[in-house]
Formats: structure tokens, C-alpha cells, sequence
């Protein structure tokens, strides 16, 4: 299996035309459909209200990673990953790594700075389940990453 393919986010075998219906059905397509709602949830919920320190580094995070989590979403629902020969399995490994680590760091902030107000609690609340989706998917794709890179270093005999 190359380092382009991964076994949570197949190429489709059937003819979907230009999109990729398999990538939208595996967990990794699943997921990363749940960052992208739970992205316009949290940023309906923070971005309402006037915000100050904390929340503009929350706000940051929260926008940086609702535009990455979409792109390589349409990335891989329209097979550009296929067109172009990089690891992509381990470019959203890196991705989904770097939006754990901000989006606990900021969700840490966020809770501190909520002071009682209902959509800044709603928006921490939200904040924590996208971590937890980045974080699950950040486990799958590593788990593809390192079973692709086991199979690509076996010798051929």
C-alpha cells in the first residue's frame, strides 16, 4: 500500500465520478465531518460574543482548524489527494496532532475565561467535544500512518 492510500480513508473502487463517497463513509471522512460542524458550532458560540484575551487565541485556533479540518475534507472528497503524489496520511496525522494540542490548550482558556455567560459555557462544552474528535482521529490516522509504513518497508521476497 502506498503512503498516498489509507485503509480508514480508501480511494473509492466503484465510479462515485469525481468524488470520493468511500472517504465520506470511513472514520476518518466521518470525523472529519464532525470537525467541520462542531467548528461552526463553536465559532457560533464564542465568536457571538464580545470577546477579549483569551478568547481572541480561542477564536484563532477554532478558525485555523475549522479552514484546515474543511479543505483537506474537500481534499479528499474530490480526490485531489490522488492527483498529487504527497503523504497525505501523515500530513493530516501532523495536522490532527496540531489541532489536539491547540484545541486543548485552548479550550483550557476558553473554560477560565467564560465568566458565567451561557454561550461563552456552550462554546467550552463544544470546544472539548472537537478535541476529543480531533483527538480520535488523530489516533486512526496514525494507526493507517504506521500500517502503511510497515507494509511499504517489508522486503519483497
Amino acid at each position: 500500500m502506498s503512503d498516498t492510500e489509507t485503509t480508514n480513508a480508501p480511494s473509492s473502487s466503484n465510479n462515485d465520478g469525481c468524488m470520493n463517497g468511500a472517504y465520506v463513509r470511513s472514520l476518518v471522512g466521518i470525523f472529519k465531518i464532525l470537525q467541520i460542524v462542531l467548528g461552526i458550532i463553536v465559532l457560533a458560540c464564542v465568536g457571538s460574543r464580545y470577546f477579549v484575551g483569551g478568547h481572541q487565541f480561542f477564536l484563532f485556533v477554532a478558525s485555523v482548524c475549522f479552514i484546515g479540518s474543511t479543505l483537506l475534507f474537500l481534499f479528499y472528497l474530490f480526490r485531489i489527494t490522488e492527483k498529487l503524489t504527497l503523504p497525505w496520511t501523515f500530513i493530516d496525522l501532523i495536522y490532527s496532532a496540531g489541532g489536539t494540542l491547540l484545541y486543548f490548550i485552548a479550550s483550557i482558556v476558553l473554560a477560565v475565561f467564560t465568566y458565567g455567560l451561557g454561550n461563552l459555557i456552550a462554546g467550552t462544552v463544544f470546544s472539548f467535544m472537537q478535541l476529543g474528535c480531533f483527538g480520535i482521529s488523530t489516533f486512526f490516522l496514525f494507526q493507517d500512518w504506521r500500517a502503511n509504513s510497515e507494509a511499504s518497508n517489508k522486503p519483497n521476497v
